[in-house]
């Protein structure tokens, strides 16, 4: 690869992760107004279950055991 190559990957992935930034960023009130009726036990609990098979999903999906 070249600089120009690798300079371009950086500038795509940089736009990328801005957009996907600002995204959740917008729809974090909408995300809020959601789940204002929800315990916070029950959220906390939530997302220790279900932390586990994403990241071990993800563990499997990139092959780093």
């Amino acid at each position: 690869m070249t600089a120009v190559e690798l300079d371009d990957e950086k500038l795509r992935n940089g736009l990328i992760s801005a957009l996907i930034a600002y995204s959740i960023w917008g729809f974090l009130p909408v995300y809020f107004k959601f789940v204002h009726a929800v315990p916070a036990l029950e959220m906390l609990a939530h997302r220790i279950v279900w932390a586990v098979p994403f990241g071990a999903a993800i563990v499997l999906f990139r092959r780093q055991f």
